[in-house]
């Protein structure tokens, strides 16, 4: 198994490049959801995969408390303690979870 990104192999490469592209040195998605299905299709293959995304679960949890939505892959936990009382309440949301509807 490849664990290092400097190690993935040239058709892998060029695939993830279908997804991105560089700016001023640095690499910008221009394709988020064929990144994340790519990644989830090849990560247990090549884990060094996983080193290359880093997710900022503010923003995650920020959109979803804007928009309700969950996308796919995404599992958001969140427990709350229930004052007064030793019961802490655990809240699972897995997505996908379309975003509500705005009237």
């Amino acid at each position: 198994m490849v664990e290092e990104p400097s190690d993935l192999p040239p058709h892998i490469v060029a695939a993830l490049m279908k997804f991105v592209r560089v700016v001023d040195g640095n690499i910008e998605v221009t394709e988020v959801k064929g990144l994340v299905e790519f990644l989830l299709a090849h990560h247990d293959t090549y884990p060094a995969l996983d080193d290359l995304v880093t997710v900022n679960w503010e923003k995650v949890w920020q959109h979803f408390e804007d928009t309700g939505e969950v996308p796919p892959g995404i599992e958001l936990i969140s427990t709350t303690n229930l004052p007064g009382t030793n019961v802490t309440r655990l809240q699972v949301i897995r997505g996908p979870i379309p975003p509500k509807k705005t009237k």
